[in-house]
């Protein structure tokens, strides 16, 4: 009988070290707070925008490259600080703010912002080399519902 005992007892702290191991594995699919500090360039982009359930703007567009050289760019740097510099083609300057990152959420802040809107992203990878972050916003204006899906992969540059 003590046997058995002890067999089900191995059993069940096998069982919850296979659970622990497996639920650490979706977690290292984002990382910490370190690898998101540097220059990412956009590699991909995936999205629409719908109207009231109608899709009125939809793409899926790989990017050639994140440099100023090329005809469409955009980059995103995560400083220590806890600020950000965006670059994109049709900016002339970079766009600035504040971020914060907890667990897989981002939250952006735009310098000089008159409403303090935060901007808040799911980020559903993150490694050394590899940023992939969800953007899904929805809101009624005028009594027509808007939203928006867009999906961003980029590459640490």
């Amino acid at each position: 009988m003590k046997k058995f005992a002890f067999i089900n007892y191995f059993v069940a702290i096998l069982a919850v070290a296979l659970l622990a191991v497996s639920c650490s594995k979706d977690k290292d699919e984002v990382g910490g707070q370190d690898q998101l500090i540097g220059k990412w360039g956009l590699t991909y982009t995936q999205g629409y925008e719908k109207e009231n359930g109608e899709i009125y703007s939809e793409w899926d567009k790989e990017v050639s490259g994140w440099s100023e050289s090329d005809s469409w760019y955009y980059e995103i740097e995560f400083k220590s600080n806890g600020t950000f510099e965006e670059y994109r083609s049709e900016d002339e300057t970079p766009t600035t703010g504040t971020w914060v990152k907890s667990g897989s959420t981002l939250k952006k802040k735009y310098s000089g912002d008159e409403d303090d809107e935060i901007v808040e992203l799911k980020i559903s990878k993150l490694t050394a080399t590899e940023l992939i972050i969800i953007t899904e916003e929805s809101f009624v204006e005028d009594g027509d519902k808007f939203e928006l899906y867009d999906k961003e992969e980029f590459k640490k540059i």
